[in-house]
């Protein structure tokens, strides 16, 4: 399970702001939407687009950082991507999603390119 440690110890990132207006309550300002709470600093998750999330966040490798396992320990297994129409594997949902548009793209209702 991918494991993220923040230099701040209770870090809360917004994952999915609600459009709402942001308050300020007592000098804290709050954003309603979907959160990732790191507590003591740490933050695990197993759901793929936390993950991405995270990855992808200008925080990341400034403020936040993926711990990687010790030597000895065991390697995570690797993420499959599975393409739902004919079964075939990738390591990337962007391979994934080149394939879907290259070869199934009469069933996701797009057109084929070349």
């Amino acid at each position: 399970m991918p494991r993220f440690i923040s230099r701040y110890a209770n870090h809360v990132l917004v994952m999915k702001p609600a459009r709402k207006v942001i308050d300020e309550v007592e000098g804290i300002t709050i954003v309603p939407g979907r959160r990732i709470q790191f507590v003591d600093g740490v933050y695990e998750t197993d759901r793929s687009e936390e993950v991405k999330f995270i990855r992808n966040h200008r925080d990341f490798g400034v403020l936040i950082f993926e711990e990687k396992p010790a030597p000895g320990e065991e390697p995570q297994e690797p993420v499959v991507y599975t393409c739902q129409h004919c079964g075939k594997e990738f390591e990337s949902s962007q391979a994934l999603l080149r394939h879907v548009r290259k070869e199934h793209a009469d069933l996701i209702g797009g057109q084929t390119s070349g």
